[in-house]
């Protein structure tokens, strides 16, 4: 299990926050709340938190009014990632992830997409959010893996793209650090927009 001391810990909330450029101080709340309170089903719940000290409607000027710095973001996974020393193969995986909203139907640009572990003559879809991420794979079983990069897939683009472009943003980051990234991914991605795009990281 990965150990961080409390100074380290403190530096990287810091950064997270520096990420923030709108509505920053009720963002950083409701990230503590959400993390906390993973039984709140809806904002009045997660505003009782008692990691979110502000009243309920700073939850809406945080989806609302926030504006996060991806880019910036990005840095700063990858800065206080446990990564080794320069010269040393580390090892990226990309891959796609359902979000369903079933119920959310006033999310902007949900997509239909499979629902998991039913038969395949089933058929079943569900309204949802598709989330593409690049992580951190460790070394050894039973270690941590580590977000790197995650964005949610428009309607309108292709996770295949996406992805790409995420892979190739942090491998340009983790080579700056004299590492060498292996990239990792599922029979999916073994298509022309993808590689295409591979080809120049």
């Amino acid at each position: 299990m990965l150990q961080m001391n409390l100074n380290t810990l403190n530096e990287f909330r810091h950064a997270v926050c520096g990420c923030f450029k709108q509505a920053g101080d009720a963002l950083f709340n409701t990230i503590d709340a959400l993390s906390s309170e993973t039984a709140a089903h809806s904002f009045p719940e997660l505003s009782l938190s008692p990691l979110f000290p502000r009243r309920w409607p700073s939850l809406y000027e945080a989806f609302e009014d926030g504006k996060i710095d991806a880019e910036q973001l990005r840095q700063v996974f990858v800065q206080f990632a446990p990564l080794p020393g320069p010269g040393a193969y580390v090892f990226v995986g990309v891959d796609t992830s359902n979000l369903y909203r079933r119920e959310a139907e006033t999310a902007v640009d949900r997509t239909l997409v499979p629902l998991a572990n039913v038969p395949e003559s089933a058929h079943a879809v569900c309204p949802a959010w598709v989330i593409s991420s690049v992580v951190l794979l460790p070394e050894e079983a039973g270690q941590a893996t580590l977000v790197l990069d995650s964005q949610r897939v428009a309607s309108t683009g292709l996770a295949m793209q996406v992805g790409a472009n995420q892979v190739q943003a942090v491998v340009d980051l983790l080579v700056q650090r004299g590492l060498r990234p292996v990239i990792l991914a599922d029979r999916w991605y073994a298509c022309a927009p993808f590689l295409v795009r591979m080809a120049q990281v």
